[in-house]
């Protein structure tokens, strides 16, 4: 999966970069450009306001765009800037690892899944007033059934949470997995609160077990699923199972039934990092080398490492397997490959040798490389080999 579409929103109301617009700037089912205009007022947007008077060039420009956007909206703007060292805020390179982002209880060593049944959280508790959002609802099922049945019709499911990719407020990718796991379990979620139209569905928190209603879709190969309405039946709800899969199933050109699934990687001894700037999960045709104002085009992270130049690396278990591995869940996960960013504070950077004794994560499509790719969610996903 890749960090590329998720991205946008961030770079939009950062005014970092325009041209990554051609990542996502139209869909096939026609949710429109990410980072599109609110339909607020710069009523209530008084400190952004204060903060664009502070700004120059291109981000005094994109500051002062977003006093169109709602109050809500414009506070989520401002928290961005400051989290970039500009209007206040901290120096950017506080460290994605401090990142605040959703953090889980399961039985892993940091919140992460572990290979076999996942035990609950004691502090697992039903939710009694979760989020949620009406809707007409549709026929019960399971994300597997759903699936492999292509239906197309509205569904609900109960579904555990296993990853979100975005940044807090703007989270508009979830992973989602029938509670008892297996092939085609999972799926992304897509649900953008900055496009137009918003979706207006609640964000969930990781590890959480919701009830969603939607429709399946797919998008440039991806299988998705378009919510509709959502509500939390549990926080820290017990995980799937986790299915153990051979590097070649992982491979870049397999077609996995576990697709949109958390799996492991089975590695007999060690998985060798080749290649930190492969070029098909290269981001540059879409904008990740940014222009500054008035100079030459440079190869640019945020705070938090976003957009890398290259959205993961490629690795080999030994015996022939190549496997990519990328990092789009930088909220929970601080691991980082590309060239450009490994100097950050916090990251924990992989290079070319780099080796890891166990890797868990995502299993998807990268639906611009054509090609799958496995994302860890939380540091327990991997062990660096001594």
């Amino acid at each position: 999966m890749s960090s590329r579409r998720f991205v946008v929103t961030l770079l939009m109301v950062t005014g970092l970069a325009t041209s990554v617009l051609g990542c996502s700037s139209s869909r096939a089912n026609g949710d429109g450009a990410d980072g599109g205009p609110g339909t607020g007022s710069a009523t209530g947007c008084s400190a952004l306001a204060a903060c664009c008077s502070t700004l120059t060039g291109p981000d005094a420009t994109s500051c002062t765009e977003s006093l169109t956007l709602t109050a809500t909206q414009c506070a989520e703007v401002l928290s961005t800037f400051q989290s970039l060292g500009m209007c206040g805020g901290s120096s950017p390179g506080s460290g994605i690892g401090t990142s605040t982002g959703p953090t889980g209880s399961g039985s892993g060593s940091s919140g992460g899944m572990s290979s076999g049944s996942a035990s609950a959280s004691a502090s697992a508790s039903t939710s009694s007033g979760g989020a949620t959002t009406a809707d007409a609802g549709g026929a019960t099922t399971t994300i597997a059934a759903a699936r492999q049945g292509n239906v197309t019709s509205s569904i609900t499911v109960n579904a555990f949470v296993t990853a979100l990719a975005g940044v807090p407020n703007d989270y508009p990718q979830w992973y989602v997995e029938d509670p008892g796991g297996g092939p085609y379990s999972g799926v992304l979620v897509y649900c953008d609160p900055l496009v137009s139209p918003a979706c207006t569905v609640p964000e969930p928190a990781l590890h959480d077990l919701i009830q969603v209603t939607g429709t399946l879709t797919t998008y440039m190969g991806q299988v998705e699923f378009e919510p509709t309405a959502m509500k939390v039946l549990q926080t820290n709800a017990t995980a799937p199972p986790v299915a153990t899969l051979t590097a070649a199933d992982v491979a870049p050109s397999a077609n996995s039934p576990y697709r949109g699934v958390y799996v492991k990687i089975a590695i007999a001894t060690k998985l060798i990092v080749d290649s930190v700037t492969p070029s098909a999960l290269a981001d540059t045709g879409c904008g990740a080398v940014i222009p500054p104002s008035g100079g030459t085009g440079v190869a640019a992270c945020t705070n938090k490492c976003e957009p890398p130049v290259y959205s993961g690396f490629s690795a080999n278990d030994g015996t022939g397997n190549e496997v990519y591995i990328e990092a789009p869940f930088f909220n929970t996960d601080p691991l980082q490959s590309s060239p450009e960013c490994l100097g950050q504070a916090g990251v924990v950077a992989v290079t070319v040798g780099t080796a890891f004794t166990s890797m868990s994560g995502i299993l998807d499509v990268d639906p611009y490389a054509a090609a799958q790719a496995l994302s860890p969610v939380l540091p327990s996903d991997y062990t660096l080999a001594p």
